[in-house]
């Protein structure tokens, strides 16, 4: 009678042995080594912008993808957007380093230069100038003809830290129509963006609303913006808001150029990314801290006039 061979289980032992062997042997690295095929690169983290949104993000988005678009194929990168819900918030979002760029309205870029390392890059340049108006608008039966007449009545705000849509229209009021700095207005409004100041005018929700110049054309038809929404005044200049840029990024001084490259010859090279971007923007130039100080002048006026309470 034959005895079954042990050979193939033998064989079987000794091949789980060495498999075992080789796998406990390897370090992390030395799987790279293994003829498995190759191993998929890992993919680079994309390039973050910052911005609170003054309307829809769908439609934020949908205007600024050929921006993307195109910054993305100048740096190699994936550029996406990131919203922050409030300007308080992008500042402390700013303060733990979340973007690699951002797009700051005015008194929060001076909030962010304070608080954190990002530094001015960029700010636009409209119909030939590097700054903007914030206008105080009404709806026309509300019964309103002159700003003296809101006093009193409910206003709608977009933010406490809005330059636009809150520091200088505030300002103005009490500094040209010499409103009470403690009801001026009685009832203020936070609305959270631009264009929902727009609509609550519109709809009759508010007497009166601040919002960017011409903040009004997002909402209804440019042709008929001064007969359904007339203007009751305007502030003075308000320099344009700023991207800012990571310190970190400016580091490499390559990079940080690259960028620098892009945004001031952006009006040549590429047209529509930056008409993306607003359509009404010639060019980008660049940002410096000492562009805000009148920002920050207005802000500490209106504190000393109102108190440390300036909301």
């Amino acid at each position: 009678m034959k005895v079954a061979s042990n050979k193939p289980l033998l064989c079987f032992f000794l091949l789980l042995g060495l498999t075992f062997t080789l796998l406990t042997g390897c370090g992390e690295n030395d799987f790279r080594n293994f003829p498995f095929g190759e191993l998929e690169a890992v993919e680079e983290e994309p390039f973050l912008i910052g911005q609170v949104p003054s309307r829809s993000i769908i439609e934020i988005i949908e205007d600024r993808r050929l921006f993307m678009d195109s910054l993305g194929e100048h740096l190699d990168r994936d550029v996406q957007y990131r919203f922050a819900p409030s300007y308080e918030e992008i500042v402390r979002r700013l303060e733990e380093g979340r973007y690699d760029l951002a797009v700051l309205g005015p008194l929060s870029y001076v909030e962010a230069a304070e608080k954190t390392d990002y530094l001015p890059l960029a700010k636009p340049v409209r119909y030939g100038e590097p700054h903007y108006k914030a206008l105080i608008i009404t709806h026309r039966e509300s019964g309103i003809e002159s700003a003296d007449q809101i006093e009193g009545g409910s206003i709608g705000f977009v933010d406490p830290d809005s330059a636009s849509g809150f520091l200088f229209p505030r300002a103005h009021l009490v500094m040209n129509y010499g409103f009470d700095p403690a009801v001026a207005p009685t009832i203020p409004n936070y609305l959270g963006g631009h264009d929902a100041v727009v609509r609550a005018v519109l709809n009759r929700e508010v007497a009166a609303g601040a919002v960017y110049d011409d903040a009004r054309r997002e909402v209804v038809d440019p042709d008929e913006a001064d007969e359904l929404l007339p203007v009751l005044t305007k502030t003075d200049p308000i320099p344009a808001e700023p991207f800012v840029i990571s310190k970190q990024l400016t580091e490499d001084e390559a990079l940080y150029q690259k960028i620098k490259d892009y945004f001031f010859n952006l009006h040549e090279t590429d047209r529509e990314a930056l008409t993306s971007l607003g359509g009404d923007i010639d060019k980008y130039v660049p940002a410096e801290d000492s562009d805000y100080d009148g920002v920050r002048e207005v802000s500490r006026t209106l504190e000393e006039i109102n108190g440390s309470d300036l909301y």
